[in-house]
């Protein structure tokens, strides 16, 4: 993990916010960049120990105060380039238990912001750029491979932050067979919610 040069660490709980379409909806509402940045407003994904006054955002409940490691792929696209050096499409970022001395969790996380109508939509997109970017750290990661198949406990988790009422998410229509030869092709837990604990080193729970 200490490849990557930008991360962050925690012991408390963990929110996720993706600022990018607000952004857009602003810029396209009148507000200038300028504005939006003296207002502090962050640019794309921002993991921080506190809940956003602006969006909702995915939760990561520790309770338990497990040191959580989080890398925001936005910061880190240097490893996020093909051949010709054109930007990948990644999810926003993993996280996963700092320190872990057996098989420890990592999450990969994929938000998604959009009306109700959208979201069997961009589930399922969501679902395809976690599996992109889980095979390129696993097969395109620079020299040798980031992630391999069954190192970690793997987490695959898509959120929808503005509708917790309709959570879980894979509970719309999303074809099951699928998720069955996924979790069997790469060992991952695929889940649709909008919150999670962490139970230790070893284990996360869904929050429903």
């Amino acid at each position: 993990m200490n490849r990557f040069t930008v991360r962050q660490q925690f012991t408390c709980d963990v929110y996720i916010t993706d600022y990018t379409q607000y952004r857009k909806e602003c810029i396209k509402a009148g507000t200038t960049n300028e504005e939006l940045n003296n207002r502090a407003i962050p640019q794309g994904v921002d993991i921080t120990d506190s809940p956003s006054s602006i969006l909702d955002s995915f939760h990561v409940v520790n309770k338990h105060h497990v040191s959580i490691a989080a890398i925001n792929f936005e910061r880190n696209m240097q490893f996020f380039r093909d051949a010709h050096g054109h930007d990948l499409s990644q999810c926003e970022c993993l996280s996963y238990a700092d320190g872990a001395t057996s098989k420890g969790w990592l999450m990969l996380h994929e938000l998604k912001y959009c009306k109700s109508d959208n979201i069997q939509t961009n589930f399922d997109a969501a679902v395809g750029q976690i599996e992109r970017t889980y095979l390129h750290l696993r097969d395109d990661f620079q020299d040798s491979p980031f992630l391999t198949d069954g190192q970690y406990r793997y987490y695959w988790v898509i959120s929808v932050p503005e509708h917790s009422e309709a959570s879980p998410f894979d509970g719309f229509d999303f074809d099951e067979d699928r998720v069955l030869e996924m979790n069997s092709r790469y060992k991952c837990t695929i889940w649709g919610i909008n919150q999670v604990e962490v139970l230790n080193t070893g284990f996360v729970k869904a929050l429903k």
